[in-house]
């Protein structure tokens, strides 16, 4: 089985001349709801556990405290993505990302892909995984985090660290500094717990809208401002951050498919000698049959 990604021959040419894979912001991507669709998912599953509960120890005051550091930690944070899709001659998948049809899908062998991006080599392992578009299969997917939320809840994560006066009756200063104190260093193991389940799982859903892109990724996630090696893209309205990965000898055969888009007017024995003149020796190269000029 083959999956396809869509791109112009500019970075086609830079895919094969460099054997390299570029993941790139996927905040930033043409999905303005990137992650935020799985959020809103997410509330919606936690919502739904609050009111299943009668000992109101996961109350909707705690879902929406615990919402309101989740989107937090999602607000300084971003996953880096190379897209894929399970169909390689799709005519809207060549007018939004093949340049409008004049470049190229390229077909890996998702085996072969799942392989590589699983062997770190050295470099950060990638996440590989097919694109939910389900909603009631992706809060199904999302059970262990609503899980890990209610458990921090339970443990007291989000309590009211400026408790009211009538909550503080009886208490002494001291009683009350000792309260928060301990209710802080509860939110921070909550933070520090959620914040790597969050990122591996929110960029794994989208709206129903896009289930026509029959999506795939390969992925990793990326925090602004920690170490992690990246670069920046600059393009007429933004700088788009983005991390290459190396393909070695061994890795070349996992590229099996080149697809001419439909505006391509590269000749077929071009493309061929191309891709041999770089070893990519497994590629059969076809013409798209979409038609669309």
């Amino acid at each position: 089985m083959a999956i396809y990604h869509y791109c112009s021959n500019a970075t086609f040419h830079s895919i094969i001349s460099n054997s390299t894979l570029r993941l790139s912001s996927l905040t930033q991507s043409n999905d303005s709801q990137e992650g935020i669709w799985a959020l809103k998912v997410l509330k919606a599953a936690c919502v739904e556990r609050s009111r299943s509960k009668a000992d109101q120890r996961f109350a909707l005051w705690d879902v929406n405290e615990a919402m309101q550091h989740v989107e937090s930690i999602y607000n300084g944070a971003d996953g880096l993505g190379f897209c894929l899709s399970s169909d390689g001659d799709m005519l809207s998948q060549w007018r939004g990302y093949a340049d409008d049809g004049h470049g190229v899908s390229i077909g890996f062998d998702v085996e072969k892909l799942a392989k590589w991006a699983a062997n770190s080599k050295g470099r950060p392992r990638c996440q590989m995984f097919q694109i939910e578009y389900n909603e009631a299969l992706a809060k199904e997917r999302l059970g262990p985090l609503v899980d890990l939320i209610e458990r921090h809840s339970h443990a007291g994560a989000f309590n009211n660290q400026t408790p009211s006066l009538l909550a503080r009756a009886g208490l002494t200063d001291e009683q009350v500094e000792k309260n928060a104190a301990e209710t802080r260093d509860k939110l921070r193991d909550f933070v520090s717990e959620v914040i790597r389940s969050i990122l591996d799982e929110v960029f794994q859903y989208k709206h129903p809208a896009f289930r026509e892109e029959l999506e795939w990724r390969l992925f990793v996630p990326f925090l602004p401002g920690f170490s992690m090696v990246f670069s920046m893209h600059p393009t007429q309205k933004m700088l788009k951050p983005f991390r290459t990965f190396d393909l070695d000898s061994s890795d070349k055969s996992m590229i099996v498919h080149v697809t001419l888009g439909p505006k391509n007017l590269t000749p077929v024995k071009t493309m061929e000698a191309f891709l041999k003149s770089h070893q990519f020796n497994e590629a059969k190269v076809e013409r798209s049959e979409s038609s669309y000029q």
